[in-house]
């Protein structure tokens, strides 16, 4: 996170039990202001909440999916699975 009047950056780790490997990829913001990232190394969904410096992670169902690319479109999450196995669109709902 960049303060546009100090110039100042922030960068905030992801959790722990994600590993070190958390493999994070595109992101896209929601209408709550929250952030949601792909994580390859942790074959999920994580959504940064920047207020409270928070991480929630939501786990894809296909093993290893690999997701990279991200969109938000009327409240729902589309998420590419690209490894070979997976090769598939996925949809999440927030809830």
């Amino acid at each position: 996170m960049v303060d546009p009047q100090s110039g100042q950056v922030r960068e905030f780790p992801t959790p722990p039990q994600l590993g070190d490997t958390a493999e994070l990829y595109d992101l896209a913001f929601d209408a709550q202001g929250k952030i949601w990232v792909t994580s390859s190394g942790a074959n999920a969904l994580l959504r940064f909440d920047p207020a409270a410096a928070t991480w929630q992670a939501v786990s894809i169902p296909t093993p290893g999916s690999a997701p990279y690319g991200i969109i938000l479109h009327s409240g729902t999450i589309w998420f590419t699975e690209s490894a070979p196995d997976a090769n598939q669109i996925g949809r999440y709902q927030p809830g």
